[in-house]
């Protein structure tokens, strides 16, 4: 009896894997993007370079937001609905960081090495450019839910970007 289970998952295993049904298994048509047609050409560089200059925009508009200081919980709902109006923007670009993976190996590595280089500066910057703010809402008010709101919600951001 053993022998036949493992008979079925077998030849199971082997319909799974040649595609029996599978989207993939369809041609694609000629109006279908292609999943590598853009991403092909796309620079690894360029890409990343997009990617932290999309987190710089979004910690400016944070930055913007917060400098008349406005009460706390009205900033966090100004901030909140700023976050959700970038985490498509962040997704599509996750959508081209892992196209490029699929589709090009080693611009996909220039576009790491490039964020390994450079990501961290873009996050010092990001504090540098909201201390004022936080030491405000930190100190002078103690709104820590506001001070997480600030310092999280940007980085959150750029982890959608450039998640695996």
């Amino acid at each position: 009896m053993m022998r036949i289970g493992h008979v079925v998952l077998v030849l199971l295993v082997m319909i799974w894997m040649t595609g029996c049904g599978s989207p993939s298994s369809e041609p694609e048509s000629a109006d279908a993007p292609s999943a590598t047609s853009d991403s092909v050409a796309e620079s690894g560089e360029a890409l990343a370079k997009e990617i932290l200059a999309k987190f710089d925009e979004v910690v400016g508009e944070t930055a913007k937001l917060a400098e008349a200081k406005p009460e706390g919980a009205a900033l966090r709902k100004q901030l909140e609905e700023l976050y959700a109006t970038y985490e498509p923007k962040m997704a599509d670009l996750n959508v081209r960081y892992l196209a490029l993976r699929a589709a090009n190996p080693r611009e996909f590595g220039s576009a790491n090495s490039y964020l390994g280089s450079n990501r961290g500066k873009h996050v010092s910057q990001k504090d540098e450019t909201l201390t004022p703010v936080i030491k405000y809402y930190n100190l002078e008010v103690g709104d820590k839910e506001t001070v997480d709101v600030l310092t999280s919600g940007p980085v959150k951001l750029l982890e959608v970007a450039v998640k695996q």
